[in-house]
């Protein structure tokens, strides 16, 4: 069985504050610099999901509020491939479009 593994290194300030985020496959090679990155898995014994968000201190308001709703956006795209239940998605994009993040 073939295994991979994403990795991500966070860098913290004095205060436990993230400073640089970097991420990737390879510890040495392909590291990618990020500001943010929002982790959703789900414990299907509590039934529930899990979720480390975690932003570097530079990150400003408008990136954060567009990386939300950029995400959310291609959680409602993915939503309705996966179930086939249209509805919910275009509901998602809907609350995304009226804050600004447009359908691709």
């Amino acid at each position: 069985m073939n295994k991979a593994e994403i990795r991500f290194e966070i860098e913290l300030d004095e205060d436990n504050i993230p400073e640089k985020i970097t991420w990737g496959e390879d510890k040495d090679a392909g590291r990618k610099d990020t500001q943010a990155v929002c982790i959703a898995v789900y414990d299907p014994i509590e039934q529930n999901t899990m979720r480390i968000d975690l932003w570097t201190k530079d990150m400003g308001m408008d990136e954060m509020k567009g990386f939300y709703l950029s995400a959310m956006a291609g959680m409602a795209e993915s939503l309705s491939e996966a179930t086939g239940d249209e509805e919910i998605g275009q509901a998602i994009m809907k609350l995304c479009e009226k804050f600004g993040i447009q359908d691709s």
